[in-house]
């Protein structure tokens, strides 16, 4: 970062990470991505120590996509048009935080998980694009391309760090059985899905949002 900043031609305009919207945006998608990568290590490996086959946990796991790529799709035809992107990824954050907490809760079977799964898929599919869309839109023209590279960096370490967290936390505390393991990942879950949310409510209003309101 400081030879960055004391860079003639810097790699990265570190003013870019300044704006609010942002950076509240990249920590926001950097959760988001937590979430959506995350389940794909906890939910085979709870449903197959269960008895479950790989193919049924994989069958499983579309429910998670399937919400996304709903929502992403028909969220336009869905969602008021008056409606923010602010107000989406607020939308967008509550639902997949709900079902992330229902995990803490409700039994980790084939009949829970694949509505679980699907309301984490169609809250990320509601808050990604909206997300990426304010990021963007708070860039200069003339670091999109930076900014369309930040989108992506914060994309891959998400889901690095979903995939690690997920693991650590059922490594960690599989002494206590596949339930307690598994409680504490969907905890991680959590925790990422409330960094999310507090990202969406400190974004500011950009000015797709206001043109909407005009």
């Amino acid at each position: 970062m400081r030879r960055q900043q004391r860079a003639a031609a810097p790699l990265l305009d570190l003013d870019l990470l300044r704006v609010r919207a942002v950076a509240s945006g990249l920590v926001g998608a950097l959760s988001g991505y937590v979430v959506l990568f995350g389940p794909l290590v906890l939910v085979p490996v709870v449903l197959t120590a269960r008895g479950s086959s790989e193919l049924t946990a994989g069958a499983v796991l579309t429910a998670l996509p399937a919400g996304f790529a709903l929502a992403a799709t028909g969220g336009d035809r869905l969602l008021p048009r008056s409606l923010s992107d602010r107000g989406r990824c607020l939308s967008g954050t509550a639902v997949f935080t709900l079902a992330t907490a229902a995990l803490l809760f409700v039994p980790l079977t084939v009949a829970w998980l694949v509505p679980v799964l699907a309301l984490t898929g169609l809250g990320l599919g509601t808050f990604t694009p909206a997300n990426n869309t304010m990021i963007m839109g708070a860039i200069p023209a003339r670091s999109s391309g930076t900014g369309g590279g930040l989108v992506n960096m914060t994309r891959g370490l998400g889901t690095a760090l979903g995939v690690a967290l997920v693991t650590l936390a059922l490594r960690l505390f599989a002494g206590g059985g596949i339930q307690a393991g598994a409680r504490w990942a969907a905890a991680v879950l959590v925790a990422a899905s409330a960094v999310a949310v507090a990202s969406a409510w400190l974004s500011p209003r950009g000015s797709r949002d206001a043109e909407r309101e005009a």
